[in-house]
Formats: structure tokens, C-alpha cells, sequence
């Protein structure tokens, strides 16, 4: 009872912060503001992937925005990547064959991100088809889903890049916390071998974990969330750092009561609030703060 009613009196304030946090997780409505954020992590010695959240445009808008990132990119050095939202692009392999032909011309890779689990089989099958059109090719794999281990061996032998994410979308009817999304990592880095997978999370203890049992390739962090603990520890144990780095409509997916399961994710959402107040340069430096620049 008292459960039901501090969730009934925190989930307004909630809601208010969710969605000031959003705006942190963006660099700003357009390609140049990404591409600002994107060229000084570049110059600081990271590796980016630029990423569109689209707010409602037809597949054929979001092909030619998309298209526009890769012919941003051509050329950066430090392997950069565009993410791709299949559902988004209706699940065009028509649509992903012209990109992936554009991104292999133009030395940028093509990651396609993580969706529902109802939609990870159509997403595997776009991403060899992004493949077969000689893209440098990756994959989201999703930890919280029963199937993703499977994914995840299955992507690798097929040669794709694997990035594992803790995952926005729940398995259906079930509720995790933090600890129990630890696991679900886990598990997922666990059926690859050492290197075969970076891990995309700001949770240390995550990452301090995978470190030790697994060695994943890479830390991928998002632009805009508290990273300075993340980053430090990626430079203690010599970890590649890859930012990914979102311009378009603010959101950050996660209702009101994932937060409230998750109180480290609150966390974060907090700092990403007050990010948000901070102009691009200010949220810049914050992301870089503590970190090795080469």
C-alpha cells in the first residue's frame, strides 16, 4: 500500500525529470549540432557514432538523414559510425542496401541498434543484408531478452559487430532491476569469446565486472550522461572509448516506473536534468572531464 502511493506521489516528478533528461541525451535538433559534438570528440582521441531520433518522418526523410551522416563522416578517421533504427526505415532491405553501398564507399560503418524483442529477428536478418553490401557492420544485442546470448553467438559467426546494451524494452512480463540487468550482461558477454564484444553502459560496476571476466573490445558511452567514472576506468584498464552521439527529437525511452526499479538509472536521468541546463560547450567538457585526451 505504501508502495502504491509513493509511486503515486513520485511519478510526476519523475515524469518531469525523465524528460528534462532527454534533452540531455541529444546534442540539439540538427545534423551540425551533432556533427560539432561529434568532430571534437574525434580531435580528443574518441571514436563516435552518430545517431538520428527521428520525431515521426516518413522511412524515405529518415533514408536521406542518415545518408547525410554518412557523407558527414566520409573521411574522419578513428572508423566512425552511423546508427540505424530499422523499424524506423520500415524494415526496408531496399532502403539499407542503398545506405550500406554509401557507407562502405565512404569508410563509415553501420550499426543497427537494438528495438522490442519482437523485432530482433527482422533486425538480424537487415543487418547481413547491410553486410553483404561490404558495410562495416554492427548490431545492439539487447541482455535482458532470454534469446540475446543465442543473438549474440549468432552474430558474431556471421561476422557483425556486437554491441551489447543492458536493453529499453523489458522481456515480456518481467520487471528487472539493476542488479538482475548485471546479470543479463553477464550472461551475454559470457557466450562470446574474450574481445568479441564492446559493452554500451554508464554503470561502473558493470563495467568493472566485464572487465575482469570477459574483456569486452570497447566501452561505448552515450553523449550527454554522466561518464567521467566510466571514463577513468576505461583508461585504467586501456579500453577503447566510443561516444555515441544523438541530434534530433529529445526522449529517453524510460517511463517513470523503470526508474523507480532502478534507482541507478534515476541516478543518471538526475545528472542528465541538470546537463540539460548546460550549453553544448559546457555539456562537452563535462563529457570529457577526467579523461585522457591523445
Amino acid at each position: 500500500m505504501l508502495k502504491r502511493v509513493l509511486r503515486r506521489l513520485l511519478s510526476p516528478l519523475l515524469a518531469l525529470v525523465v524528460g528534462r533528461a532527454g534533452r540531455a541525451y541529444v546534442t540539439g535538433r540538427t545534423r551540425d549540432s551533432a556533427l560539432l559534438v561529434a568532430m571534437r570528440l574525434l580531435g580528443a582521441g574518441y571514436a563516435v557514432t552518430l545517431a538520428y531520433w527521428d520525431s515521426g518522418e516518413s522511412p524515405r526523410q529518415i533514408e536521406a538523414e542518415v545518408a547525410g551522416c554518412i557523407a558527414a563522416l566520409a573521411g574522419c578517421g578513428r572508423a566512425p559510425r552511423v546508427a540505424v533504427k530499422a523499424p524506423q526505415l520500415g524494415f526496408d532491405a531496399d532502403a539499407l542496401g542503398r545506405l550500406a553501398t554509401q557507407a562502405r564507399e565512404a569508410g563509415v560503418g553501420l550499426v543497427l541498434d537494438s528495438h522490442g524483442p519482437d523485432e530482433a529477428t527482422r533486425t538480424l536478418e537487415l543487418a547481413r543484408v547491410v553486410r553483404d553490401h561490404g558495410a562495416d557492420t554492427g548490431v545492439a544485442v539487447a541482455a535482458r531478452w532470454d534469446r540475446s546470448p543465442d543473438d549474440a553467438r549468432a552474430a558474431a559467426a556471421d561476422g557483425l559487430g556486437v554491441r551489447v546494451v543492458k536493453g529499453q524494452w523489458a522481456q515480456p512480463g518481467r520487471r528487472e532491476d539493476d542488479p538482475r540487468l548485471r546479470e543479463a550482461c553477464d550472461r551475454v558477454l559470457a557466450a562470446l569469446p574474450a574481445g568479441a564484444a564492446s559493452i554500451a553502459t554508464h554503470d561502473t560496476r558493470l563495467l568493472e565486472r566485464a572487465v575482469g571476466d570477459h574483456r569486452p573490445a570497447g566501452v561505448e558511452l552515450l553523449f550527454g550522461l554522466p561518464a567521467r567514472r566510466a571514463l577513468a576506468l576505461a583508461r585504467r584498464h586501456d579500453l577503447p572509448v566510443r561516444f555515441y552521439v544523438a541530434y534530433g527529437a529529445p526522449t529517453t525511452g524510460f517511463s517513470p516506473s523503470e526508474v523507480l526499479r532502478r534507482p541507478r538509472l534515476g541516478r543518471d536521468l538526475a545528472g542528465g536534468a541538470v546537463t540539460a541546463g548546460l550549453n553544448p560547450r559546457r555539456r562537452l567538457a563535462e563529457a570529457l572531464r577526467g579523461a585522457r585526451v591523445s
